[in-house]
């Protein structure tokens, strides 16, 4: 294992980048089944952000720690409801004392139709329970004897305190490095900013549930940024800060003195960042990774090297830049790349309505630019494909492979001389020749799009 935090160990050295094209709740998850992490970004509202953590706290658990419930005397159609919003297969049944009355589950609603009827009318009783104390070996026999698929855990005044189903120990099984907290739930962390409205933010997540707090800032070494690591500090006992970022021993001191757990590391190393272009600053990141391991290996502080991670190469370079005596210290943030791929066979899958389509895709353009072109020309892709497309192609950096994509995109929709001009770089003409031939929508806003790479790249 690898510390990202003082107090937190993973399995795999990776974490996601806080990035609104990159992590959200279902890269999170799928992060910390593999043994990383993943930061939810905070482009959300804070509501929204709390209740992405909540759903990945609540994706896979050991035991569910106080379950969605419902009362004897709702309807069924409130059941369902319920059921479909929280996406969950049952619910226990309890009085408005919390005492387990039953258990409502899809078996017992599947074939009714009275929207009305009452869930004492449909609950399943009596409820096999289990106390808290019980183990993993002893809840699975219960489980298998009863040929049920829930367990309800209850205190002493039987009360619902919990939950226990067959899906999370199969989980457990099918991800056995994945990262987990004390109670067998998946681990999760979230971005925040400086000022009052990250500590708002903060206090949000902490009671959502989060497990790793991130200062997310582009000059992590400024009072603003030490001033919220202070005061998120005093939030919890529990939870674990990340701040930054920084590039120099100085940044790294000043972050640990505030408080932080772990240093993040980087201005403008990200293959798509500007920062170091429009603000004039920032370290190459070797040079700041191995600056800021030196004050973090004294302080026993973890180092997270965020962004600049382009090769396999880099990895070994970061290491060597920062690795500890024994185990190694820092972190990548490999969302550009990883989170990028992850997203794009979501979006695609949703575009094409096809689970294999969108897989095979979402790895095919990243690897192979050219796939564009089939994509882009075929008419039962459909708009919304080709938006999908447009949007994370327009991610990426690639403009020779961009420029040949779409040089045979004009050619297949009868425009060769523009594509021609723009191969040249004649991006006047060609852009003159494009609305000539009356391109419309997506294929000129695309020849527009790279028209425009190709005036900086030749610029």
């Amino acid at each position: 294992t690898s510390q990202l935090t003082r107090a937190i160990s993973l399995k795999m050295p990776l974490v996601s980048a806080a990035m609104d094209t990159v992590t959200e709740q279902r890269l999170a998850i799928a992060m910390a089944q593999a043994g990383g992490i993943g930061v939810i970004h905070k482009n959300f509202t804070i509501e929204e952000q709390a209740r992405e953590v909540a759903a990945v706290k609540r994706y896979e658990a050991g035991m569910v720690v106080n379950p969605y419930t419902i009362a004897p005397d709702k309807s069924l159609g409130e059941a369902i409801e319920l059921m479909r919003h929280h996406k969950i297969s049952g619910v226990p049944v309890v009085e408005d004392n919390g005492t387990l009355v039953g258990i409502l589950t899809n078996r017992d609603v599947r074939f009714a139709t009275d929207m009305t009827q009452k869930i004492d009318e449909l609950m399943t009783q009596p409820v096999v329970t289990v106390t808290q104390s019980t183990s993993a070996e002893q809840a699975r026999q219960l489980l298998h004897k009863h040929k049920i698929e829930k367990l309800v855990v209850v205190d002493e005044q039987n009360c619902c305190v919990g939950l226990i189903t067959v899906k999370d120990m199969d989980k457990a099984e099918h991800f056995p490095l994945a990262s987990k907290d004390e109670g067998g739930r998946l681990l999760v962390a979230a971005a925040t900013g400086a000022g009052a409205d990250g500590i708002e933010r903060a206090e949000a997540l902490i009671a959502a549930g989060v497990d790793v707090m991130v200062v997310d800032t582009a000059h992590g070494h400024s009072q603003g940024v030490l001033s919220s690591v202070a005061s998120i500090k005093k939030l919890s006992n529990t939870v674990q800060i990340i701040g930054g970022n920084v590039a120099t021993a100085e940044g790294a001191e000043a972050l640990i003195d505030a408080g932080v757990d772990a240093v993040k590391v980087g201005i403008g190393p990200g293959s798509i960042c500007t920062t170091r272009m429009v603000a004039g600053v920032g370290v190459p990141q070797l040079t700041a990774i191995f600056d800021t391991a030196q004050i973090c290996r004294k302080k026993n502080v973890p180092v997270i090297a965020d962004g600049g991670i382009k090769f396999s190469g880099d990895l070994a370079k970061a290491i060597a830049a920062g690795a500890s005596d024994d185990r190694v210290k820092l972190w990548y943030t490999l969302g550009e790349e990883l989170g990028l791929a992850f997203q794009m066979q979501d979006d695609l899958l949703d575009a094409f309505g096809d689970e294999q389509v969108g897989k095979q895709l979402g790895g095919d353009i990243l690897a192979d630019k050219k796939t564009f072109l089939r994509l882009y020309t075929q008419e039962n892709g459909g708009k919304t494909a080709r938006e999908v497309l447009a949007k994370w192609d327009g991610q990426r950096s690639d403009a020779p492979a961009k420029i040949e994509a779409v040089r045979a995109a004009m050619s297949a929709a009868g425009a060769p001389e523009a594509a021609q001009q723009l191969m040249h770089g004649h991006v006047a003409k060609a852009m003159a020749s494009a609305e000539a031939l009356g391109l419309q929508g997506s294929h000129l806003e695309w020849f527009q799009f790279l028209g425009g790479m190709v005036t900086q790249r030749t610029s």
